[in-house]
């Protein structure tokens, strides 16, 4: 499994065979010691074989990429099964339904 824009490795699980990929040095840093060092690299310049990955996702980190289609171009790339992506356009979540109910929630 491959995580770009792994951050802190929040969403990791030391059980799993995850290889973390986080251009971020001080997020790197912040990565809890049970898991793998998450690689120095960007979203749009794997540095992995083609079809390297089983599986591949992206966490809450595409608003952070330079080229988003280049990311996504490279994570199917490097992936032979599933891309799982999850993000949100933090410009418009004070107008989603949730925000009247949980504004403290989608602020953090």
């Amino acid at each position: 499994m491959l995580n770009v824009g792994a951050g802190a490795g929040s969403y990791e699980n030391a059980a799993r065979t995850v290889t973390a990929v986080e251009p971020s040095e001080s997020m790197r840093a912040q990565q809890p010691t049970q898991l793998a060092r998450a690689i120095d690299a960007v979203a749009e310049a794997l540095p992995f074989a083609d079809g390297e990955f089983d599986a591949a996702m992206t966490l809450f980190s595409v608003h952070q990429w330079s080229d988003v289609r280049a990311g996504l171009r490279e994570m199917r790339r490097v992936t032979r099964g599933p891309v799982v992506i999850l993000t949100c356009d933090p410009a418009l979540v004070r107008g989603f339904w949730l925000y009247r109910y949980a504004p403290e929630v989608l602020d953090t």
